[in-house]
C-alpha cells in the first residue's frame, strides 16, 4: 500500500530534509485512494502558482481535485529558494505502486504562445491515456 511507504507528517514544510517525500506525502493525503496512480501538475512563476492533483480510482477515470494549501505553499517556496537560472516552470510528480516520478520542464523548453490550459491536459494524458477527467470531483 503506497500509504505505508509515506509516513505521514503533521505539517508539510520547505525546510524538510527530503522535499520529495513531502511531496509524496501531501499526495498521498489528499486523494480518496492513495493505492492509484496520481499525478501532481504544477505551474510556478513570480508571485503565482497552480498546483492540482489528479488520482486514477477507476480505469477509464481520473478525479481532479485542487492540491491543498500548504502543498502549494510549499512547492512555490521550493521554487523560491532554487537559484533563478535552474527554476523550473512546470512540475509532473507522479507516484505510482511505492515509487515516483518527478519531471521538470524550464521556461525555455515552453511555447511562448500556449499556457496552463493547454500544457496541463497532454500532461494528464501523457500519465492517464485517454482517461476521461471527471473535474466534478475538484475539491
Amino acid at each position: 500500500m503506497l500509504s505505508k511507504l509515506f509516513k505521514p507528517k503533521p505539517k508539510v514544510t520547505a525546510k524538510s530534509a527530503d522535499p520529495m517525500q513531502e511531496i509524496g506525502r501531501s499526495i498521498l493525503a489528499a486523494v480518496a485512494n492513495p493505492d492509484g496512480k496520481m499525478l501532481l501538475y504544477v505551474e510556478a512563476e513570480y508571485g503565482v502558482i497552480s498546483a492540482d492533483i489528479f488520482s486514477q480510482d477507476q480505469p477509464d477515470e481520473v478525479s481532479f481535485r485542487f492540491a491543498p494549501a500548504d502543498l502549494k505553499a510549499m512547492l512555490y517556496q521550493l521554487w523560491e529558494a532554487t537559484p533563478e537560472v535552474e527554476r523550473w516552470a512546470t512540475m509532473a510528480f507522479v507516484v505510482e505502486r511505492g515509487r515516483f516520478d518527478c519531471s521538470l520542464r524550464y521556461m525555455s523548453a515552453l511555447v511562448a504562445d500556449e499556457d496552463l490550459s493547454d500544457r496541463r491536459p497532454r500532461a494528464v494524458k501523457a500519465v492517464f491515456g485517454d482517461a476521461t477527467v471527471n473535474y466534478g470531483s475538484a475539491r
